[in-house]
């Protein structure tokens, strides 16, 4: 299941909250954005040594 997918079922789900699911989201969240962030500088990188 990709981050999205997850956030989705997170979000559209009826009832009691999971506390370790939301705690789960957030922990992804910031790692997505680490990821994107990095990539970037890798790029960046990349594109100087040309």
């Amino acid at each position: 299941m990709g981050f999205e997918d997850f956030q989705e079922r997170i979000r559209s789900r009826k009832g009691a909250e999971s506390f370790d699911e939301g705690d789960d989201v957030i922990i992804w969240e910031s790692r997505e954005a680490a990821r994107e962030y990095w990539a970037g500088v890798q790029a960046n990188l990349e594109g100087v040594g040309k």
